[in-house]
């Protein structure tokens, strides 16, 4: 439901001070001793707030009486009515104000409880001290909770980028709660009158806007929503915890390049890679972002397999300190070749074991498991170590989730090649990765326990401790208008 017409929002506004009042049944009274009582003596009825003055009768027809008061402004009631309540909202302001709006029901068909004749007095009474006053008439219910919400949401959009103040002493209760909930994180200063000391209570509601923020980023951060979290009225201090955790759940330096750059040393920027991406693949969890599940388990696993593949080969001496493996090439030259280069050469990997490890190959496959043909992959590296007796315990975390590295019944394999992250387009599930891994908390508390034991890789728990942070920070929030 559209209550205004859409407006062309300039990309600057002059700021200016906007005062919405919301108009009810006693804006307008008379002082008791006031000549013009006499001469609708059944209208007026004494204020139960304020012993000096008189408000109209509302007990038989409200609408009816008002419209009494409309019709004889001019000739009777102009200098006898006064505003007291919306007077001293305005005295609360303490700002020039550049227009004045007052929110009045006119439902279709009319109650004789609605309002808008006082709107249009109100109008009419302070136009002389405000260049620009208006009234805004609704057409529904006060009392409709709903369509109030909508009706001040779409009002204060109208609104945006300027100081708005809302008097909310008059009207419905339900007409005050929905301005409270349409004004939320807009800063919007609210000005309630006490009608019987005529004390002003303003509030922003920064605190319950905060208490609600802290909720809504307390869920976020549970699915390490970071991109969503900048769109919400937070501080720059949260923004920039937001970008950081972006940038690491992207491998992103701030530079705009790898947070993993190439570097000479691949034992220490392999080992920064697989906590990162352990850092990874528990945000894809939380976000249910199954598929990048699958996609981290298998890449992790790859980097840890070539992590202890490269600290063996350096065991050997043959990697040398600048990571290089050096050798004779068929042309008979010295030749030599980056390790991570070396990954993707079956050739090499193969004489590299021939010459260095005679007992492991033999006619291409697998002298202890001669059904195993040579292959570079995961498959090899976990033969390789089983067949030196090494990393034993990593080769039997991995046999696990791989059903034995038996290609035919391996699912991790099956399921990341046959969907996205491979060669398909087959979905992945929650279930699938249950099958796999069991329960994820379980899986990741033994991944950590052992890439800690066995591959002296620190954990640290990046996410968590930005979430920390940014829950520490949460109420330095910025806001739409001031």
């Amino acid at each position: 439901m559209s209550f205004f017409p859409l407006q062309k929002t300039s990309q600057s506004r002059v700021m200016k001070n906007i005062l919405i009042i919301l108009v009810g049944n006693r804006e307008i009274q008379v002082r008791k001793d006031s000549p013009v009582l006499s001469s609708f003596p059944d209208m007026w009825v004494p204020n139960n707030d304020d012993p000096d003055f008189m408000i109209v009768n509302k007990s038989l027809s409200f609408l009816e009486n008002s419209k009494v008061v409309y019709q004889n402004y001019n000739q009777i009631f102009r200098d006898a009515i006064e505003f007291p309540m919306i007077s001293l909202t305005i005295k609360e302001v303490h700002e020039p104000l550049s227009e004045i709006v007052f929110i009045a029901s006119k439902q279709n068909p009319t109650d004789k409880q609605d309002c808008y004749y006082f709107g249009e007095l109100a109008k009419e009474h302070f136009k002389s001290k405000f260049t620009d006053t208006k009234v805004l008439n609704f057409d529904f219910n006060p009392t409709d909770f709903r369509t109030l919400l909508e009706f001040y949401i779409q009002l204060f959009n109208q609104y945006e980028g300027y100081n708005v103040y809302v008097g909310n002493s008059g009207g419905t209760p339900d007409m005050r709660a929905a301005t409270y909930m349409a004004g939320v994180f807009r800063n919007i200063q609210f000005i309630t009158i006490n009608a019987r000391n005529k004390t002003a209570n303003k509030n922003n509601f920064k605190s319950q806007e905060n208490a609600i923020l802290k909720h809504i980023i307390d869920k976020m951060l549970t699915v390490y929503d970071y991109e969503g979290i900048k769109y919400l009225p937070v501080s720059d201090d949260i923004t920039k915890e937001c970008v950081l955790a972006l940038d690491l759940y992207n491998l992103v330096s701030d530079k705009a390049g790898s947070l993993i750059p190439a570097s000479d040393n691949y034992n220490e920027k392999s080992m920064n890679a697989i906590m990162l991406l352990i850092n990874n693949m528990t945000a894809c969890y939380r976000q249910g972002r199954y598929t990048d599940v699958i996609g981290r388990i298998f890449r992790i696993e790859e980097a840890i397999w070539h992590l202890l593949f490269f600290r063996e080969l350096k065991s050997h001496g043959l990697i040398d300190n600048s990571d290089k493996y050096r050798y004779v090439n068929s042309q008979g030259k010295n030749s030599s070749k980056k390790f991570e280069k070396l990954l993707s050469n079956d050739q090499l990997i193969q004489a590299i074991i021939t010459n260095n490890y005679p007992d492991v190959l033999q006619g291409g496959c697998f002298r202890l498991y001669p059904e195993v043909p040579f292959k570079s992959g995961k498959n090899f590296f976990y033969y390789f170590f089983l067949s030196i007796d090494k990393n034993l315990p990593v080769c039997n975390y991995f046999a696990k989730i791989n059903s034995g590295y038996d290609l035919s019944q391996n699912k991790l394999s099956q399921l990341r090649n046959n969907s996205i992250m491979g060669h398909g387009f087959k979905g992945i599930s929650k279930d699938d990765i249950f099958s796999i891994v069991g329960l994820f908390d379980k899986f990741m508390e033994e991944l950590v326990k052992l890439v800690n034991e066995h591959l002296d890789i620190p954990y640290k728990d990046i996410f968590t401790e930005v979430n920390n942070r940014i829950s520490r920070l949460i109420g330095n929030y910025k806001t739409s208008v001031h």
